[in-house]
């Protein structure tokens, strides 16, 4: 591989990126260097064919221009030849009074004088030419007369018709693809586009809906559905409803219905009193076997509800509807229960101060004594009431 091959190996080389400090797996380098050699021999022979053909239309130029040189020499021959025969026309045209001065004298037999070879005679130099003709026959041929000069050259023909045009060429075959050229430098960023028409608005409401024992209202990031009582099967029974229920305070309404007086065969729901022993410091002594207030509360904006026993705080990026204490019927009473967060701060509904024990909330513990040991004591310890908070989001 010579010099200039060498060159443009490394050239073509730098522009598909590889370096001096490259190094490339064998085989796959051998197939880039016969791609290159090919690519190489290609371009000088595209080079060879550019130069012959430059020395091909230097040969025509120089052609041409004899032929400018040619022809130039001609129309100066041309205008020589011009000025010979207009001096040749000038001096006939000047000495035919002199001409015709001796023909008259040599029909007449005598020389001229001076005077009249400034005569003019072109009205009788038909007749003298006439004249001459009838003084005897025509003489022997004379002999032949040397060889006259050659004459000059005439003038060019006219040019001659265009031809018609030749048959074109057969299509050569296709070049080979010439090297990937570097990438261009990023374009002028586009105008802004202008802004698209408002698309059609949805509503679309979503909320979650949950009780708040022990109030007779919501807090304010919230909606009071309406007002309440808690309500649920006696402590005792043994049958009847596990879940305790909010009851609306006002205008309940009835469909088909019929009486039977406490001869009732069905379901019975009875009011709950809170149930704690006095001067505990948790609630009011005041708060003692009064009925439970409650009220149904709706969040607009956050669809999920989670009630957390054991904590008074909310987690990250959830809102706190409430706190207050995990709360159920007695252990051991006959009727078992939910477990509910009852607020904090309770309220209760006045007039109902009479100790019924309808159903019963009471305060609930962890257990850990052995009658069924929770297993995380600690954190958990037996002799604390639990807590517990309400969150939305």
């Amino acid at each position: 591989m010579d010099l200039k091959s060498a060159h443009v190996l490394l050239a073509l080389c730098t522009l598909l990126g590889y370096t001096s400090g490259t190094v490339l797996p064998s085989e796959e380098f051998k197939e880039y260097v016969e791609v290159l050699q090919s690519k190489i021999q290609s371009l000088e022979d595209r080079l060879e064919s550019l130069e012959l053909h430059q020395k091909e239309t230097q040969k025509l130029e120089d052609r041409l221009k004899s032929l400018e040189d040619k022809m130039k020499e001609q129309e100066l021959k041309m205008k020589e030849q011009s000025q010979v025969n207009e001096d040749l026309r000038n001096l006939i045209h000047s000495q035919r009074h002199t001409i015709n001065s001796l023909l008259h004298a040599l029909l007449n037999g005598q020389l001229p004088e001076a005077d009249d070879l400034e005569v003019s005679y072109d009205e009788d130099t038909a007749k003298l030419l006439n004249q001459i003709c009838i003084f005897g026959r025509d003489g022997y041929p004379g002999q032949k007369g040397d060889k006259g000069a050659f004459g000059f050259q005439g003038l060019p023909g006219l040019p001659g018709t265009k031809g018609i045009r030749g048959l074109d060429g057969a299509k050569g075959a296709k070049g080979d693809d010439g090297i990937q050229g570097a990438k261009g430098a990023s374009g002028v960023q586009g105008i802004r586009g202008v802004p698209g028409l408002p698309g059609a608005t949805t509503v679309v409401e979503s909320g979650s809906v949950y009780t708040r024992w022990g109030r007779h209202t919501c807090e304010s990031v919230s909606v009071t559905l309406y007002e309440g009582f808690a309500g649920g099967s006696y402590h005792t029974h043994t049958g009847g409803g596990v879940n305790y229920q909010c009851l609306p305070l006002k205008d309940p309404q009835y469909n088909k219905y019929y009486t039977g007086g406490k001869s009732w065969s069905g379901g019975w729901i009875h009011g709950v009193e809170y149930e704690f022993a006095l001067h505990t410091g948790i609630f009011p002594d005041a708060a003692k076997d009064q009925n439970v207030p409650c009220a149904r509360c709706y969040t607009k904006t956050r669809s999920a509800v989670v009630m957390i026993p054991a904590k008074r705080q909310c987690p990250a990026k959830w809102t706190k509807e409430y706190e207050g204490y995990l709360m159920a019927g007695h252990y051991n009473q006959t009727h078992p229960t939910t477990y509910e967060c009852v607020d904090a701060e309770p309220e209760y509904i006045r007039g109902m101060e009479g100790n019924t024990n309808g159903a019963l909330f009471y305060f609930v513990r962890a257990d850990c004594y052995g009658w069924g040991d929770i297993g995380q004591c600690p954190p958990y310890e037996t002799n604390k009431q639990l807590t517990c908070v309400v969150c939305t989001k």
